[in-house]
Formats: C-alpha cells, sequence, structure tokens
C-alpha cells in the first residue's frame, strides 16, 4: 500500500512538472512580451486542480471559465480595480484547458493526431 502512495505521489508531481513546462513553452510562442498573461495561465491550471478534487472534468473546467470571467467583469470591470482585458479571461480558461488535457491523459492523444500523420 505505501508502495502505490509513493508512486502516485512521484505520478503528480510529474504532473504539476509537465503543467509548468507546457505553461513555459506557450509563454514563449504565443504571450506578448510584457504581458501578464503567464499568471493568468498558471491559476488556470490551479484553478482545474482544485475544483477537479471535486467535480468531474466538465464541470471544474466550467468553473475555471467562470471565474476567470467573473473576475474580469466583476472584478476589474465593475469595481474598477484593475484594467478590464479580454485576453486575461482567455489565458486563464487556456490555462484549463491544459491542466484537462495533462490531467485527464488527452494531451498524448492529442499529439498523436496531430504530429503522427506528418512523421
Amino acid at each position: 500500500m505505501k508502495k502505490l502512495a509513493t508512486q502516485i505521489q512521484k505520478f503528480a508531481e510529474f504532473q504539476v512538472k509537465l503543467l509548468f513546462a507546457i505553461s513555459k513553452i506557450i509563454k514563449k510562442l504565443f504571450i506578448p512580451k510584457g504581458k501578464g498573461y503567464s499568471l493568468h495561465i498558471l491559476l488556470g491550471i490551479y484553478i482545474y486542480f482544485l475544483c477537479s478534487v471535486f467535480a468531474d472534468p466538465i464541470l471544474s473546467i466550467l468553473i475555471v471559465g467562470i471565474i476567470g470571467l467573473a473576475k474580469e467583469f466583476i472584478w476589474d470591470k465593475l469595481l474598477k480595480q484593475g484594467e478590464a482585458d479580454r485576453f486575461d479571461a482567455m489565458y486563464t480558461i487556456w490555462g484549463g484547458v491544459i491542466a484537462l488535457l495533462v490531467i485527464e491523459g488527452l494531451l498524448s492523444k492529442v499529439i498523436n493526431l496531430l504530429i503522427i500523420p506528418f512523421v
């Protein structure tokens, strides 16, 4: 039983490292310099992680979207506590999608569908 717990912990650590690596790649490729979008990606990942403990994947990604949109609309636009930017919400949702793909093991399937036909 202890061995299984250790394996689960190592797998969870691997997933976290993979998520950070993927977010760094996305930051380098798709995020304009000087913008804080990488923080939104990481927050989307973290929110998805928290939600996935208690909810199924679809509900978790919906919660990530609701939180991302609510933060932009309520906190930034209505309360004027920040600058409302639709890309902030979009990158928060993308963070949730990245976490969904990694946690559900779909990332390897997506990569196989995109890369294998061209190899």
